[in-house]
């Protein structure tokens, strides 16, 4: 059996692997976050100390407020979402976020559309008054979105 000053050595040693992989992600463009790093009191308490993973990379959320106010995926008043602008949209290919809210106009509820339905997007092109000038835009199914209850 191990001893627990061998599986604190051990422990002390893997973290040069995690830090290895950390500074790879982080060279990508990636956000990594190292969680903390608690060691077992004894060998016996080992159980009541497993971590969750030893580090975590994180994705950005993209968050949109619309004027509309909706409580449901039925109240929403189209069947496409805006997602936003193709060229913001081909700006984040490299680091897509997880994906965008967007948020009722009283802030209570949200719809979720994942990155992962961007193939099923579509685009159309139409002048934006508030720009004053023609836009490309991305839009999603709202059959692919998650309705979220804010509060």
């Amino acid at each position: 059996m191990k001893s627990h000053a061998q599986f604190c050595k051990d422990l002390d040693t893997s973290r040069g692997a995690v830090l290895a992989v950390a500074a790879f992600l982080q060279v990508k463009g990636r956000d990594v976050t190292l969680p903390a790093h608690r060691v077992t009191p004894t060998w016996e308490d080992r159980y009541a100390f497993q971590d969750q993973g030893d580090l975590m990379v994180a994705k950005p959320h993209q968050v949109k407020e619309t004027s509309y106010e909706f409580t449901s995926k039925d109240d929403f008043p189209f069947d496409q979402i805006i997602v936003d602008e193709e060229y913001k949209i081909k700006r984040q290919l490299n680091n897509p976020p997880a994906g965008y809210w967007i948020v009722n106009k009283h802030k209570t509820s949200a719809l979720f559309i994942p990155w992962e339905a961007k193939p099923r997007w579509t685009t159309f092109t139409s002048y934006d008054k508030k720009q004053g000038r023609e836009c490309t835009f991305l839009r999603c199914p709202l059959s692919l979105t998650h309705y979220i209850k804010l509060c």
